[in-house]
């Protein structure tokens, strides 16, 4: 029979064995979707342009993680160990297709909604599925709706599905997986901004 005072000794020492390991892993990297300069700079008025408030983007629950995750064998998600988003993805898809449809629909005043005070069209983007290969493969199902002032009239009702290739080289790393997400956010960003009507 273990004593306790034998007990705490054992694992102090594994303890002891332990730290070393984590000790010398390096501190994961840290990634966010939103590219720097994305959104017009300066001071900007949204009294003068049409208003539109893009509600917080809702992605599926078990992705809405700071894990960077990509698709496994079979039905498989696997979590990086040395990589993982500096916010929730929901945040951070959130942050970029605002910042997306701020540069490419600058003729609306494009906000968050939390930020707008009056009834502005209210854009609701839900994503359905968003999976990554560590080959760099993505595919992005999405919809979103564009709601009038009175909250209950579509304007405008889509979905479509944007898939980013295979990167050439077999090693992609991190930076590429993250990049593979950025240019799918940014092709349903698009599609998003075309689809919405004329100021």
């Amino acid at each position: 029979m273990i004593r306790y005072k034998d007990f705490s000794r054992i694992v102090l020492l594994a303890a002891l064995v332990a730290l070393p390991a984590c000790a010398s892993r390096p501190a994961p990297r840290i990634f966010v979707l939103d590219p720097p300069g994305g959104a017009p700079t300066g001071i900007v008025s949204l009294r003068d342009r049409p208003q539109v408030a893009l509600l917080a983007v809702q992605v599926p629950d078990y992705l809405d993680t700071t894990d960077i995750l990509t698709r496994g064998t079979g039905h498989e998600i696997v979590a990086s160990d040395s990589a993982r988003w500096g916010e929730r993805l929901s945040v951070g898809v959130t942050h970029a297709v605002l910042s997306a449809l701020q540069a490419r629909r600058q003729d609306l005043g494009i906000a968050p909604a939390d930020s707008i005070d009056n009834r502005p069209r209210r854009l609701l983007v839900q994503i359905d599925a968003l999976d990554l290969w560590s080959d760099g493969r993505c595919t992005l199902t999405a919809r979103w709706s564009l709601l009038d002032r009175d909250g209950e009239t579509v304007l405008v009702s889509l979905a479509s599905s944007f898939s980013i290739p295979a990167a050439a080289t077999t090693t992609i790393g991190e930076g590429g997986l993250v990049e593979a997400v950025s240019r799918a956010i940014a092709d349903l960003a698009q599609a998003i901004a075309v689809s919405l009507p004329k100021a």
